[in-house]
């Protein structure tokens, strides 16, 4: 099961919640797995891309936010 879904236009309330859990749980447990920092850094980056296409064209194009 996955989270995101076209009816949310910024971001999945689902999951924020579990994003904010995860953080407090490695808060009390200690160091987070080093597959969490690669994670947090890949959804970094695919929320800066960003598809646009203008209205009545086939075209998309992708632009990235990153500086």
């Amino acid at each position: 099961m996955g989270f995101g879904h076209r009816v949310y236009k910024n971001y999945d309330p689902r999951a924020r919640i579990v994003k904010d859990t995860a953080h407090r749980v490695f808060e009390v447990t200690g160091p987070k797995p080093p597959l969490l920092d690669i994670a947090l850094k890949l959804e970094e980056v695919a929320r800066a891309l960003i598809p646009t296409s203008s209205t009545g064209s086939s075209t998309r194009t992708w632009t990235s936010t990153l500086a």
